[in-house]
């Protein structure tokens, strides 16, 4: 796990492109907002490695917010059972129940609706906001955070000196890339 932590730390300090960070931070939301046992995610999960995106921090993200998404679990469901009521929708999700694949999808079910329109609007803000963060943490947090006295603590700790050093030569790798 130190390890995953390092490299996706070494992503950060890396060329990697904000954008790429920030898509997967958006795409690990969204992915954390659905519940995981139907179709639409494993098809979404496999469609995101095939994007330009950093699939660590897809992954790190969905595993954070996997395991605090059932505090927002009620909201989600009001909205999908909100969407699934709607008049005008009704003929459409009909047809598509009727279809020999689409029911897979179990696009009926609140929690799968609701977590799929939640993830597909916040989608950009959390895009925008993952850029920002990146940027700015590129922009002068990084030293900041390299020389405090907690890293030193931590350097001091053989379990994670494997993790400074891998963010140590990523800022190194960083600085001759951008030069």
């Amino acid at each position: 796990m130190i390890g995953f932590i390092a490299k996706i730390i070494a992503a950060l300090n890396a060329n990697s492109r904000p954008g790429e960070i920030a898509a997967g931070f958006a795409c690990g939301v969204l992915l954390a907002l659905m519940p995981a046992g139907n179709l639409f995610w494993p098809v979404l999960f496999l469609l995101f490695f095939l994007l330009k995106l950093h699939v660590g921090t897809m992954i790190l993200t969905l595993i954070v917010f996997k395991l605090w998404i059932g505090v927002a679990d009620p909201l989600i469901d009001s909205l999908g059972l909100w969407i699934l009521q709607q008049p005008a929708l009704e003929s459409f999700f009909i047809r598509a129940a009727n279809t020999p694949v689409l029911p897979l999808l179990e696009f009926n079910n609140a929690l799968v609706t609701g977590g799929l329109v939640s993830g597909l609007v916040l989608w950009i803000p959390l895009f925008l906001l993952g850029r920002y963060l990146v940027r700015t943490y590129r922009s002068g947090v990084r030293e900041k955070i390299a020389s405090s006295k907690l890293v030193r603590f931590f350097e001091k700790t053989p379990i994670l000196r494997k993790l400074a050093i891998a963010v140590r030569k990523a800022g190194d790798v960083y600085k001759g890339l951008s030069a």
